[in-house]
């Protein structure tokens, strides 16, 4: 089972619209017991063409279940419109 762990990574969002934009951010639809993820900022502004990186973290409390792990991490506009989307994942050992 999950031995307490914290791991981070970066992701690279990139505004490839001809304007300045505002983005949510959001970790939704999580599967899996005592794992959870979360997002070092909930929005992000870029001109365009800009990039920017966010930091997603993935906690496992001491005794998450063992095996597969994955939640989605999702880009809206502000009126909640979806930009893009991409799975995360843990395996917890």
């Amino acid at each position: 089972s999950g031995s307490g762990q914290t791991r981070t990574q970066t992701v690279t969002i990139t505004n490839l619209t001809a304007g300045a934009v505002t983005w949510s951010l959001a970790i939704t639809d999580t599967v899996g017991a005592g794992v959870a993820f979360s997002l070092g900022a909930s929005s992000v502004s870029l001109a365009a063409g800009a990039s920017t990186t966010v930091t997603l973290t993935m906690t496992a409390s001491k005794g998450a279940a063992v095996g597969d792990h994955q939640a989605m991490l999702r880009v809206s506009s502000p009126a909640g419109a979806p930009i893009a989307h991409a799975a995360v994942y843990a395996f917890v050992k």
